[in-house]
């Protein structure tokens, strides 16, 4: 499992020039909503292990799964409403570390296609 603050912590791998190549190829043949995805923990294609997306995806966001959860048994089951806040605030702040971890992540990867032009333009 990843720290619940994993998305503050990424920082850019250090890449060969030919694996920048290569990521800069396939973001712009499958998308950047592909490369979005894949940085939040939902891969596409098969997994080979049953549940293999779903342990992905929940071993990346487990704090804002928990935090959802843990608002809905709240409200569900008419809980205290410090409860509901506590809960409220943490998912509010684990949205806002995704959101920063993210716009990391864009920002280097339109570095990195910004470096590498498709290979008919260079």
């Amino acid at each position: 499992m990843k720290a619940p603050w994993h998305y503050l912590l990424w920082t850019p791998p250090q890449l060969e020039p030919k694996a920048e190549r290569n990521l800069a190829a396939m973001t712009r043949s499958k998308g950047w909503i592909w490369a979005v995805l894949l940085f939040w923990g939902l891969p596409d294609g098969i997994s080979g292990v049953a549940l293999g997306k779903a342990s992905l995806f929940i071993a990346y966001n487990y704090t804002g799964i928990l935090a959802g959860v843990a608002a809905w048994v709240s409200v569900r089951f008419g809980s205290d409403p410090g409860w509901i806040a506590v809960s409220a605030v943490v998912g509010l702040g684990w949205l806002a570390t995704v959101a920063w971890g993210t716009a990391k992540y864009v920002g280097w990867l339109a570095s990195i296609l910004g470096r590498w032009p498709p290979m008919g333009r260079a």
